[in-house]
């Protein structure tokens, strides 16, 4: 399982984002003080989307998710809800 640790500017929580799933396309953000409740998902829910980004290398990928889960506000909105939120992943 592929994994990175990151943070946002101005928040104490720092975050694990990390692969999962049969194509290792779906991304799994987690808190880092929350080890293994669930925050944020991000899902390209189609099986053949999912088999089309595995073109991309995993640390590519990943960091395209995160960048998303950053510009779309949705680790603060997960934050503000206190989570889970689920969000289909961009192409």
């Amino acid at each position: 399982m592929h994994k990175k640790h990151f943070s946002l500017e101005g928040q104490k929580t720092t975050f694990t984002a990390s692969l999962e799933g049969e194509t290792r396309r779906t991304v799994q953000i987690s808190r880092d003080d929350r080890p293994g409740v669930p925050f944020l998902t991000l899902d390209p829910v189609d099986h053949e989307v999912a088999h089309a980004l595995q073109k991309m290398s995993d640390d590519a990928f990943i960091d395209m998710a995160i960048r998303q889960a950053i510009d779309d506000q949705l680790i603060e909105k997960a934050l503000e809800s206190h989570g889970p939120i689920v969000a289909l992943l961009k192409h």
